[in-house]
């Protein structure tokens, strides 16, 4: 049985792939590293082998679908194609920054890279250019992780024009936010802060990704609460110093818009197939409660600001979908290591929704979920890797970042005390407002650790009225879009009584959905997952004090509520719905749109 498996592997086609392979892949690595070993002499060595490595891109595409593998170049294969090659050159600027750090000279730092990189890009490349045929499902029918993660972002025919109107949309938020700050950030190159946390201040949204990808290196302490988030930005840092390089300017913020659009369109995507496919309301419905849900005010800002809730969204809609799909048939679970990867990616985003993920597998897996290898391999081993993690990345660059902001802080203080003693009396004075003035927004149990965004003086009902269903749903044209550790009061008031209308109506049309769909177990997944939410937000207090900016984790599962109404609804009343749902809609764009502008006009 091996050996003929052993002999398939070595059949007439895959040699003639593998020699034909071969060929090209010397012929592009060659001429990769002869750029390299160009470019080294006035440039840094990942920098280098960035441009080198997009250089050689366009003739390996070229040469890959017409000699290797013998496919016609299409959209669907170039975007496959490029995929593999993203996953590629990030594996290899990881390995030459590990063996540049080991010792090795730079002009032979790339050599062991290609010994590991070369292998893997042909698997990666031949599954994308020839699909299925690559590599065949297993005995038992399920597609292999790539390809499971590859159908799902396919889009169908009917999807293609609906995505794409939510692709222009998120262009059109993403375009108003960078021309609002495009003059500064786009000039900035050196330091290690940039104008980012001065200068951008929209509501409780941190610009930390601006300032990741710009100057990787200094990073703020991200912690436990999003190990992985400053690994994946990892790439786009060094995309961003070819850009400069060749342009003079700072493209973070189109690097970072485009990453937005991506996952807001198919996050719309992710929604829509939900609430048509699991649900089961009809397709137009289901556009409609895509628009609908991206209607409400901070799911709306979340597409286009820089913060790390619309890759949370991306993933979250993703698990959900795969969930209610149960990836290919109601008979099949997830996998431990498809788990173990789901699991992973969640909680290295936000180390809190990693336990969405794991109610998912629940839902999916039922009692195999409690198997020995299941629990061991899908969900203990991603957790500790994901702490394991943040720990030495904290020790690594955390650290020496903090105890050298620390050190220069100091040195300033004893400078000014010196020289200037009135200006540092002054500037005690405003630490002690600010300090004093943080402490009416939310007392915490304590000072350290995750605790530290706890918050057990804020009032509970006031803050569900007028900031986890107000502000979330419907910006506030008092205090707009101010962030609290600023100016705003924690809790602001509407000014008339239409948006308390609106947002009870959104509220009660999701309570009566759940209880026409309490027999769905998918809908009780989303309540559990809504339920987790409210818990963390409201028995812990966490960030209570501005819970809006945390709307892209959980505002979604209103409307899968009122899809179940939708479903259950027929004739006039079903029409009075989708009137009103389209009425909400309309209302709600016009509503926050008009005041987002505003605030950024």
């Amino acid at each position: 049985m091996l050996m003929k498996r052993i002999t398939a592997l070595f059949d007439r086609e895959r040699r003639g792939e593998i020699i034909r392979f071969a060929t090209v892949g010397v012929a592009a690595t060659l001429m990769q590293y002869v750029l390299y070993v160009l470019f080294i002499q006035l440039l840094h060595p990942a920098l280098a082998n960035t441009l080198a490595y997009g250089l050689s891109f366009v003739f390996n595409y070229i040469a890959s679908t017409r000699y290797t593998f013998r496919v016609k170049s299409n959209m669907q294969r170039g975007t496959g194609f490029l995929l593999a090659h993203a996953i590629n050159y990030t594996l290899q600027t990881v390995l030459l920054t590990l063996f540049l750090q080991l010792g090795l000279p730079k002009v032979w730092a790339l050599l062991p890279v290609f010994a590991v990189c070369v292998p893997t890009n042909f698997v990666l490349v031949r599954f994308f250019l020839k699909g299925r045929q690559a590599k065949p499902k297993s005995a038992a029918g399920r597609p292999g992780m790539l390809s499971a993660l590859w159908q799902q972002l396919r889009l169908s025919r009917d999807e293609r024009w609906p995505a794409l109107a939510a692709a222009i949309t998120a262009i059109a938020l993403n375009a108003v936010v960078i021309g609002k700050y495009a003059d500064s950030f786009m000039r900035y190159g050196k330091g290690p802060w940039g104008p980012f946390l001065q200068q951008f201040h929209v509501s409780g949204f941190d610009p930390f990704s601006y300032t990741i990808i710009s100057h990787w290196a200094s990073f703020y302490h991200i912690g436990v609460r999003h190990p992985l988030l400053a690994l994946f930005f990892y790439p786009l840092s060094w995309i961003n110093k070819g850009l400069y390089y060749v342009t003079g300017l700072n493209c973070v913020q189109l690097l970072y818009g485009l990453l937005l659009v991506a996952a807001a369109t198919y996050s719309f995507v992710f929604l829509t197939r939900i609430y048509n496919r699991v649900v089961g309301v009809r397709r137009r419905e289901a556009w409609l409660l895509g628009a609908y849900t991206f209607s409400f005010a901070y799911m709306l800002l979340t597409v286009c600001v820089p913060d790390h809730f619309g890759l949370s969204l991306f993933v979250l809609t993703l698990i959900l979908w795969l969930a209610g799909n149960k990836g290919t048939s109601s008979q099949m679970g997830w996998t431990p290591w498809r788990t173990f990867w789901l699991v992973f990616l969640t909680a290295g985003l936000t180390l809190t929704n990693g336990v969405k993920a794991m109610m998912a597998a629940l839902y999916v897996n039922g009692r195999r979920f409690w198997r020995v290898k299941f629990i061991l391999v899908g969900i203990v081993l991603p957790m500790v890797l994901l702490l394991l993690i943040s720990h030495y990345q904290y020790q690594w660059l955390g650290r020496p970042a903090e105890k050298a902001r620390a050190e220069r802080k100091a040195k300033i203080e004893a400078w000014e005390q010196r020289m200037h003693p009135e200006r540092a009396k002054k500037k005690a004075k405003s630490e002690k407002k600010k300090k004093k003035r943080s402490s009416k927004q939310g007392r915490a149990l304590t000072d350290d650790g995750m605790l530290q965004w706890s918050d057990v003086s804020t009032p509970r009902l006031p803050a569900a009225v007028h900031n986890l269903f107000g502000e979330s749903l419907q910006l506030h044209a008092d205090s707009l879009l101010q962030d609290i550790g600023q100016r705003r009061p924690v809790i602001v008031k509407y000014r008339t009584p239409i948006p308390y209308i609106v947002e009870g109506l959104i509220v009660l049309l999701f309570l009566v959905g759940v209880w026409y769909g309490r027999r769905s177990r998918f809908l009780w997944l989303v309540v559990g997952w809504f339920a987790y939410d409210m818990v963390i937000h409201f028995a812990f207090g966490f960030a209570l004090n501005e819970v809006y900016i945390m709307t892209a984790h959980w505002a979604f599962m209103l409307p899968i509520g009122t899809a179940y109404l939708l479903r259950t609804l027929q004739g006039r009343w079903r029409k009075a719905l989708n009137a009103l749902l389209l009425l909400l809609t309309v209302y709600l764009w016009a509503y926050n749109t008009s005041l987002f502008i505003y605030y950024m006009v």
